[in-house]
């Protein structure tokens, strides 16, 4: 299926994001998430879901708390700094991205 990016900020909000993941994985798309550590304290107040930063471990820790291990799409995360990561540049193809939650 499609590329999404997904940036979690630290807007509160965090069951948005959840279910936004949910569904994208859960329908077959490729997640490419970035969580910023706001977004990270967020998520640990509002859904106790606790991310350390090691990127494989919290793909683990997403998996198993936003119940993907059967979908069929992925998740993969990246560094919010990691200014070489595929998804940072203009050419990376994806489908679209969104920033959740987002406060205007």
């Amino acid at each position: 299926m499609a590329t999404y990016v997904i940036g979690v900020s630290g807007g509160s909000g965090a069951p948005y994001a959840r279910t936004v993941i949910q569904a994208l994985v859960g329908g077959g798309h490729d997640v490419k998430g970035v969580f910023t550590a706001a977004g990270r304290a967020v998520l640990e107040l509002e859904l106790d879901v606790l991310l350390s930063g090691d990127l494989p471990a919290d793909e683990a820790t997403l998996e198993a708390a936003f119940d993907l291990a059967r979908a069929p799409g992925s998740l993969e995360l990246y560094a919010p700094d990691d200014v070489g990561a595929a998804i940072a540049s203009g050419s990376s193809p994806s489908a679209g991205m969104a920033v959740v939650p987002c406060s205007m």
